[in-house]
């Protein structure tokens, strides 16, 4: 859900948005995956522009 909220907010804009695990700072693909690195699901968002 939360990829959809972002990308009808940032759509129009040249934004990218990135998923990260919080405890070992690994990329993800969604806020909904699990960290392949360390298996922690707390993953942070960050949108850039």
């Amino acid at each position: 859900m939360i990829e959809t909220v972002n990308r009808l907010l940032f759509r129009h804009h040249d934004a990218d948005v990135v998923y990260e695990c919080r405890e070992c700072g690994t990329s993800v693909d969604s806020v909904d995956d699990e960290c392949p690195s360390c298996g922690r699901t707390d993953v942070a968002t960050f949108v850039t522009e």
